[in-house]
């Protein structure tokens, strides 16, 4: 019994230990999300930055216009294919945010379920643990009195055994002295 127990327990706690694993596994990669998205937000301001640099350069110069509006515009094209692609990525890290979410609030769920198992499990050991000791107590008072009914028993059969004895041997005396 105390063996399924001790296996229960072991693989309890070692399956708690490896949802605590994952948890920091996710925490770790929560952590990495938000380092990407600090990234790219520098990036998305850089991009204004450079955005708002060729506008104010195309606004002082008019005599550059044809070569700043080219330049503008492939700057334009560049900047929406950045921000498409970091519109993509940022999708992308959101919905890995949301299941590393969901997964640690599941994975928190069977630590919980997986620890009442465990409490529930320790409080019926506890409860056969104090019922063997309550029928172990019951077993040593009732060997006990019976030990001291041997005893008292014995001391009985001893003084009849002495009573015995002594008529024997007043019996045996008088034949001998009947002969005699």
């Amino acid at each position: 019994m105390q063996d399924v127990t001790t296996s229960l327990i072991s693989k309890f706690v070692s399956e708690i230990g490896e949802m605590q694993n994952r948890l920091i596994e996710l925490e770790r990669i929560k952590v990495e999300i938000e380092e990407e998205f600090g990234r790219l937000n520098r990036v998305e301001e850089e991009s204004r930055a450079a955005k708002a640099s060729l506008e104010e350069q195309l606004a002082d110069s008019n005599a550059k216009n044809e070569f700043l509006s080219a330049s503008l515009e492939h700057e334009i094209n560049e900047r929406k294919l950045v921000e498409e692609e970091l519109r993509m990525v940022k999708a992308s890290l959101e919905e890995h945010l949301v299941n590393s979410d969901t997964e640690k609030k599941f994975l928190s769920e069977n630590l919980e379920q997986e620890i009442n198992k465990r409490k529930s499990v320790e409080e019926e050991f506890h409860t056969i643990k104090v019922s063997l000791e309550e029928q172990l107590a019951k077993r040593e008072s009732e060997m006990d009195a019976l030990m001291n009914n041997l005893k008292s028993e014995r001391e009985e059969f001893n003084q009849t055994l002495g009573d015995l004895q002594k008529q024997f041997d007043t019996w045996l005396n008088k034949i001998f002295e009947g002969r005699k």
